[in-house]
C-alpha cells in the first residue's frame, strides 16, 4: 500500500485514502488541487483536506465505486469464459483444466511462502493471493454482498 494512503487513514481520512487507492495519488491531487503529502504536513493543510474530503465526497467515492464494478465485471467475465470453456465439447483436457491447475498452483505457492517466509509484507502478499484465488472459485463473504450493494448503488444514482 502507498504510505500516503496509509497517513491519509491515519488522521481519518479514509474517503480520501480509498480513491488514491484506487485511482492514484497524482490523479487525485490534480483534481483536487493541492499535494496530499504538502497538506500532511500541516495542520492547516490537514483541515484542508477534511474540508475537500466533505467537498468532493461524490467524486471520491465515485472513484472507488468504479474501479470496483470495474474488478466485479472483470471476474464475472473470467468465471463465464471458464464456464464456456468446461461446458464446450471441443476443448481439450488441458483448456478445461488450466485455470485449476493454476489455481491450485497459485495456492501451494501462496502456502509455502506464508509458511516459510519471515517477511511480513511477503506473508500478506499471500494471503491476498491466497484469498484472491479462493474469492474466484467460491465467491466472496456475505458482508462483502452489502458492500457491492453500496458501490452498485452509487453507480447508479452518479449517472
Amino acid at each position: 500500500m502507498l504510505p500516503i494512503v496509509g497517513a491519509l487513514i491515519g488522521q481519518g481520512l479514509n474517503i480520501l485514502a480509498g480513491a488514491v487507492a484506487t485511482k492514484g495519488k497524482d490523479y487525485i491531487q490534480d483534481k483536487l488541487g493541492v499535494n496530499l503529502e504538502d497538506a500532511l504536513g500541516t495542520e492547516n493543510g490537514k483541515l484542508r483536506l477534511r474540508q475537500l474530503e466533505l467537498e468532493h465526497e461524490q467524486f471520491l467515492l465515485q472513484q472507488v465505486a468504479d474501479s470496483e464494478v470495474r474488478a466485479f465485471t472483470d471476474i464475472a467475465s473470467a468465471r463465464d469464459m471458464n464456464t464456456r470453456i468446461n461446458e464446450s465439447m471441443n476443448a481439450s483436457w488441458l483448456s478445461k483444466n488450466i485455470a485449476s491447475i493454476l489455481a491450485l498452483i497459485a495456492i501451494t505457492g501462496g502456502g509455502s511462502m506464508l509458511a516459510w517466509s519471515p517477511e511480513s509484507d511477503v506473508r500478506t502478499a499471500a494471503v491476498g493471493l491466497i484469498t484472491m484465488v479462493l474469492g474466484f472459485y467460491f465467491g466472496s463473504s456475505r458482508s462483502s454482498k452489502g458492500k457491492d450493494d453500496v458501490i452498485a448503488d452509487i453507480a447508479r444514482n452518479s449517472k
